[in-house]
């Protein structure tokens, strides 16, 4: 149960439905169809094979995004958990064998059949969820119906492409393209990664598992720190949680990674390595205070990555200067070591630090 309090669930709800763009959250931030001006007909197949998926989807975005913004941490975790267990159930209730017809009945809980008014005059296809799902899902669809278009989420988007069409998707309103003068030493910025999926098998059920034409793709919004300016891109370290775990399973490598933590947080995870934690600021135009550096955040200092300039990215934040100083000095040490195993001895590049 979540702690007694009026304040944190006027939050949630203010900030579940505060705004049109927010309940339409997965139609209009991420996918939307390039033809949308398909017949009713092709919209009731697609209807079919994606909406019944899509309609639990957008809830479990909308109690996500209430949680962004929460400033107790610990309701902002359970309201996450609540949300995925929320979509677990909407898909392992699904009709494991859909019908390309009409239906007016679902089964209830308890087993009755239940009458239900049909929401479009053309093939609705049959929801195959329980009947307090299927209000959750007349709920969103009404709010969302905005324009007279059905939402259109992300099973939606992958149906139109099995058929063929084209899809145009979208990133976070957040998501911009920045000079290099913007992304300046120790900024703090957030960019879609994608690397190799470690299985074999992708579903709709992980979001950020997908399929491509050369193997399964695991994607996710990674953070990072920007340690050096170029003319068309940006060197980065990454920041890791691990799930929320922290450095518990990589103790042998600690040496690798320094602590990173938010300067605001009041009550801040132990550092997990020999450094002192380097204090993260919160841009003022990144609102999400739980979306920010959290937790058993990590820097990895021998691991680097790049980002171009001509892609889009969001600035959350920075390192305070002092602290960004004393990360390159260790990136600097840890190089040099590895210098040394290259030369055998010190080589005339490398400087004597303060």
């Amino acid at each position: 149960m979540l702690p007694s309090s009026s304040k944190p669930t006027t939050r949630m709800a203010s900030q579940s439905y505060r705004s049109e763009d927010q309940t339409r959250y997965i139609r209009s931030h991420f996918f939307s169809p390039t033809d949308p001006n398909r017949g009713a007909q092709d919209r009731a197949a697609a209807w079919l094979q994606a909406e019944k998926l899509d309609t639990g989807t957008l809830i479990v975005s909308s109690l996500n995004k209430a949680a962004d913004t929460w400033e107790c941490k610990d309701c902002s975790w359970r309201v996450r958990m609540l949300a995925g267990k929320f979509n677990l159930k909407v898909h392992t209730q699904l009709c494991s064998t859909p019908t390309s017809y009409a239906s007016a009945t679902i089964s209830s809980p308890n087993g009755e059949s239940m009458q239900l008014d049909s929401p479009a005059s053309i093939g609705t296809p049959r929801s195959g969820v329980t009947n307090d799902i299927e209000n959750l899902r007349r709920q969103t669809l009404k709010r969302d119906i905005g324009n007279r278009k059905p939402f259109y989420g992300v099973h939606q988007a992958l149906f139109d492409l099995s058929r063929g069409e084209s899809v145009t998707v979208h990133m976070r309103s957040t998501d911009q393209r920045h000079s290099r003068h913007d992304l300046k030493r120790g900024t703090i910025i957030s960019a879609p990664f994608h690397t190799q999926y470690r299985q074999d098998t992708v579903s709709t059920l992980d979001l950020n598992t997908g399929v491509s034409a050369f193997g399964p793709v695991y994607s996710k919004y990674r953070k990072m720190i920007i340690i050096e300016t170029w003319a068309e891109h940006v060197v980065c370290l990454p920041i890791f949680t691990y799930n929320g775990n922290g450095l518990e399973m990589r103790q042998g490598m600690v040496e690798e990674y320094m602590d990173v933590r938010d300067v605001d947080d009041e009550c801040p995870a132990p550092p997990q390595t020999p450094y002192e934690p380097l204090m993260a600021i919160r841009d003022e135009k990144w609102l999400g205070r739980n979306t920010f550096v959290a937790g058993k955040a990590v820097v990895k200092l021998t691991e680097k990555t790049t980002h171009s300039l001509s892609q889009k990215c969001s600035i959350e934040g920075k390192l305070e200067p002092t602290h960004f100083q004393r990360m390159y000095k260790a990136l600097l040490e840890s190089t040099q070591i590895q210098a040394l195993e290259v030369f055998g001895k010190p080589s005339e590049g490398m400087v004597n630090m303060p």
